[in-house]
């Protein structure tokens, strides 16, 4: 699969993130073909391409960094949930739905919001308040 960064246009992010996130879902071997995994991934890449200077200078990454979702694992739904408890348990990555996802990125912005960052960065303050760290 190939991605081209200069498919995610602010205009039309939340589609463009959709598309991509069924496309990547797509190209996984049939046992591994779940939303959740594919969403994660992409917000990965997406947020580490935010990261490089360099790809930034190419593509109007920071244009789209208040839209970019923090990629969802065990530590930042587990950090996610502690911010609005009424998040359910139970919902991890393999039974992750777009519908639950939305759930999870709606706390996720507004956590952000009170922190004044972009939720895509919770990513960083999360696994680093994992237990032991």
């Amino acid at each position: 699969m190939t991605l081209d960064l200069s498919d995610f246009q602010a205009e039309s992010f939340d589609d463009d993130l959709d598309q991509s996130t069924l496309k990547l879902q797509r190209s996984f071997p049939k046992p591994a073909r779940q939303w959740g995994l594919a969403r994660k991934l992409l917000n990965m890449f997406l947020r580490d391409a935010l990261y490089s200077r360099h790809l930034c200078e190419r593509y109007p990454l920071q244009q789209i960094e208040s839209l970019l979702e923090v990629p969802l694992d065990s530590y930042t739904m587990r950090g996610i949930r502690e911010h609005d408890r009424t998040l359910p348990r139970g919902v991890w990555i393999r039974s992750l739905t777009p519908e639950m996802s939305a759930r999870f990125q709606r706390s996720a912005a507004s956590m952000a919001k009170e922190l004044g960052i972009a939720r895509v960065h919770l990513d960083a303050l999360l696994w680093g308040a994992r237990e032991g760290n």
